[in-house]
């Protein structure tokens, strides 16, 4: 798993605007919720994700790029390791 996926807005998810969320951001995980080190402001700027768009490596390295990550394709890329705090 590379993303994690956000939806915002929208009633009972009709309408909801998706986000990607690289799980490099992941800083807790409890019982029924994952806790990222980004604030509302940061997921909410982020590139809009459309599932039902094919997306190439452009989209996802402008994803890892706002959030200030390296992309894991490239060198010196190091996974993020559990368990979480």
């Amino acid at each position: 798993m590379r993303f994690l996926e956000i939806g915002s807005g929208g009633f009972l998810g009709i309408g909801q605007t998706k986000r990607l969320v690289p799980v490099d951001a992941v800083a807790r995980v409890e019982e029924g919720a994952v806790h990222v080190d980004r604030s509302r402001d940061d997921v909410v700027g982020s590139p809009v994700y459309d599932p039902e768009v094919v997306v190439d490596a452009g989209y996802y390295g402008g994803v890892y790029g706002h959030y200030g990550y390296t992309p894991y394709w490239m060198p010196g890329y190091i996974y993020p390791y559990g368990p979480y705090p």
